[in-house]
Protein backbone atom coordinates (compact mmCIF):
# COMPACT_ATOMS: atom_id res chain seq x y z
CA UNK A 1 0.00 0.00 0.00
CA UNK A 2 1.51 3.29 -0.75
CA UNK A 3 1.90 5.96 1.42
CA UNK A 4 0.17 8.98 2.09
CA UNK A 5 1.22 12.17 0.15
CA UNK A 6 1.56 13.89 3.82
CA UNK A 7 4.54 11.10 4.50
CA UNK A 8 6.84 13.27 2.14
CA UNK A 9 5.96 16.70 2.94
CA UNK A 10 8.78 18.38 5.15
CA UNK A 11 6.30 20.65 6.85
CA UNK A 12 3.34 17.83 7.78
CA UNK A 13 5.59 15.02 8.13
CA UNK A 14 8.26 16.57 10.49
CA UNK A 15 10.57 13.99 9.32
CA UNK A 16 10.10 10.78 7.87
CA UNK A 17 11.36 7.15 8.50
CA UNK A 18 12.92 7.97 10.91
CA UNK A 19 10.56 10.10 13.15
CA UNK A 20 7.37 7.90 12.01
CA UNK A 21 8.67 3.60 12.24
CA UNK A 22 11.79 4.64 14.00
CA UNK A 23 10.63 5.74 17.61
CA UNK A 24 9.82 1.89 17.78
CA UNK A 25 13.66 0.98 17.78
CA UNK A 26 14.85 3.99 19.13
CA UNK A 27 12.75 2.88 22.79
CA UNK A 28 13.71 -0.65 22.54
CA UNK A 29 17.17 0.64 22.74
CA UNK A 30 16.81 2.87 25.06
CA UNK A 31 15.34 0.23 27.11
CA UNK A 32 18.09 -2.31 26.50
CA UNK A 33 20.95 -0.30 26.52
CA UNK A 34 19.99 3.64 28.33
CA UNK A 35 18.83 6.49 27.43
CA UNK A 36 21.89 8.63 27.70
CA UNK A 37 24.39 7.70 25.10
CA UNK A 38 27.53 9.10 24.35
CA UNK A 39 27.07 9.82 20.02
CA UNK A 40 24.71 9.82 17.75
CA UNK A 41 25.39 9.14 13.89
CA UNK A 42 23.02 9.12 11.13
CA UNK A 43 22.71 8.05 7.56
CA UNK A 44 19.20 8.89 5.95
CA UNK A 45 18.84 8.06 2.40
CA UNK A 46 15.71 8.70 -0.06
CA UNK A 47 15.01 5.73 -1.99
CA UNK A 48 12.19 7.51 -4.07
CA UNK A 49 13.88 10.69 -4.56
CA UNK A 50 10.41 12.91 -2.75
CA UNK A 51 12.72 14.74 0.21
CA UNK A 52 12.51 13.34 3.34
CA UNK A 53 14.38 10.02 4.13
CA UNK A 54 12.48 6.74 3.51
CA UNK A 55 15.66 4.82 4.84
CA UNK A 56 17.63 5.45 7.43
CA UNK A 57 19.93 4.53 10.01
CA UNK A 58 21.72 5.57 13.23
CA UNK A 59 24.53 4.17 15.60
CA UNK A 60 24.73 5.44 18.66
CA UNK A 61 27.68 4.96 20.94
CA UNK A 62 27.65 4.48 24.92
CA UNK A 63 30.68 5.55 27.12
CA UNK A 64 30.78 1.63 28.23
CA UNK A 65 31.83 1.03 24.85
CA UNK A 66 28.20 -0.71 24.04
CA UNK A 67 27.04 0.13 20.18
CA UNK A 68 23.46 0.10 19.06
CA UNK A 69 21.78 0.37 15.71
CA UNK A 70 18.56 1.32 14.69
CA UNK A 71 17.46 1.07 11.14
CA UNK A 72 13.98 2.45 9.77
CA UNK A 73 12.54 2.42 6.12
CA UNK A 74 9.46 2.95 4.30
CA UNK A 75 11.17 1.04 1.66
CA UNK A 76 11.47 -2.57 2.36
CA UNK A 77 9.78 -5.36 3.38
CA UNK A 78 11.72 -6.81 6.60
CA UNK A 79 10.18 -8.08 9.50
CA UNK A 80 10.31 -6.59 12.77
CA UNK A 81 13.79 -7.71 14.14
CA UNK A 82 15.48 -7.32 17.30
CA UNK A 83 18.78 -8.40 17.65
CA UNK A 84 21.09 -8.22 21.04
CA UNK A 85 24.79 -9.61 20.87
CA UNK A 86 27.00 -9.74 23.70
CA UNK A 87 30.04 -10.96 25.30
CA UNK A 88 27.80 -13.86 26.90
CA UNK A 89 25.40 -14.73 24.69
CA UNK A 90 22.87 -13.25 21.78
CA UNK A 91 18.88 -12.75 21.81
CA UNK A 92 17.23 -12.45 18.43
CA UNK A 93 13.57 -11.89 17.82
CA UNK A 94 11.57 -11.55 14.96
CA UNK A 95 7.90 -10.75 14.97
CA UNK A 96 7.86 -13.39 11.43
CA UNK A 97 6.17 -16.59 13.90
CA UNK A 98 6.53 -14.70 17.02
CA UNK A 99 10.17 -16.11 17.46
CA UNK A 100 12.77 -15.17 20.16
CA UNK A 101 16.04 -17.10 20.36
CA UNK A 102 19.05 -17.19 22.91
CA UNK A 103 22.11 -18.51 22.85
CA UNK A 104 26.11 -18.64 24.80
CA UNK A 105 26.84 -18.63 28.10
CA UNK A 106 24.38 -15.97 29.60
CA UNK A 107 21.83 -18.83 28.77
CA UNK A 108 23.21 -22.08 29.28
CA UNK A 109 25.39 -22.25 25.94
CA UNK A 110 23.02 -23.93 24.32
CA UNK A 111 20.65 -22.20 21.63
CA UNK A 112 16.81 -22.18 22.66
CA UNK A 113 13.91 -20.85 21.48
CA UNK A 114 11.81 -19.48 24.43
CA UNK A 115 8.01 -18.33 24.98
CA UNK A 116 6.90 -15.07 24.20
CA UNK A 117 4.84 -13.13 26.54
CA UNK A 118 1.46 -11.79 25.73
CA UNK A 119 0.93 -8.52 25.06
CA UNK A 120 0.00 -6.05 27.76
CA UNK A 121 -2.84 -3.83 27.69
CA UNK A 122 -3.45 -2.35 25.02
CA UNK A 123 -2.22 1.32 24.64
CA UNK A 124 -5.78 2.83 24.06
CA UNK A 125 -7.14 0.67 26.70
CA UNK A 126 -4.50 2.30 29.10
CA UNK A 127 -4.79 5.79 28.27
CA UNK A 128 -8.86 4.90 28.99
CA UNK A 129 -7.57 3.80 32.66
CA UNK A 130 -5.31 6.62 33.06
CA UNK A 131 -8.60 8.91 32.23
CA UNK A 132 -10.86 6.88 34.41
CA UNK A 133 -8.93 6.37 37.45
CA UNK A 134 -7.00 10.44 37.00
CA UNK A 135 -3.38 8.51 36.89
CA UNK A 136 -0.60 9.94 34.78
CA UNK A 137 1.78 7.18 32.51
CA UNK A 138 4.95 9.59 33.91
CA UNK A 139 7.33 6.94 32.92
CA UNK A 140 6.04 6.86 29.12
CA UNK A 141 6.03 10.65 29.36
CA UNK A 142 10.10 10.01 30.26
CA UNK A 143 10.36 8.05 27.70
CA UNK A 144 8.51 9.83 25.21
CA UNK A 145 10.89 13.07 26.04
CA UNK A 146 14.59 10.82 25.77
CA UNK A 147 13.29 9.21 22.61
CA UNK A 148 12.20 12.65 20.74
CA UNK A 149 15.96 14.06 22.39
CA UNK A 150 17.21 11.00 20.46
CA UNK A 151 15.80 11.63 17.00
CA UNK A 152 16.54 15.41 17.22
CA UNK A 153 20.16 14.07 17.29
CA UNK A 154 19.88 11.91 15.00
CA UNK A 155 18.13 14.48 12.47
CA UNK A 156 21.37 16.26 13.21
CA UNK A 157 24.00 14.02 12.89
CA UNK A 158 22.39 13.24 9.43
CA UNK A 159 21.94 17.13 8.19
CA UNK A 160 25.20 17.52 9.07
CA UNK A 161 26.77 14.48 7.85
CA UNK A 162 29.04 13.82 11.14
CA UNK A 163 29.00 12.48 14.58
CA UNK A 164 27.35 14.66 17.06
CA UNK A 165 27.71 14.30 20.95
CA UNK A 166 24.35 13.45 23.22
CA UNK A 167 22.41 14.92 24.47
CA UNK A 168 22.20 17.77 22.19
CA UNK A 169 22.79 21.29 23.50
Amino acid sequence: MPLVERFFDQKAAIGGALTDLGCHPVYLLQLFLGADPETVSATYTSVNGRGLEDNAVVTVGYPDQKIGVIEAGFTSRNPFTIEIFGTEGSLTYTDAGNLLRVSGAAFGGDEQQLPVPHDGEAPFAQWVDHITNGTRADDNLTRTVELTRLVVAANEAAEQGRTVTYPPV
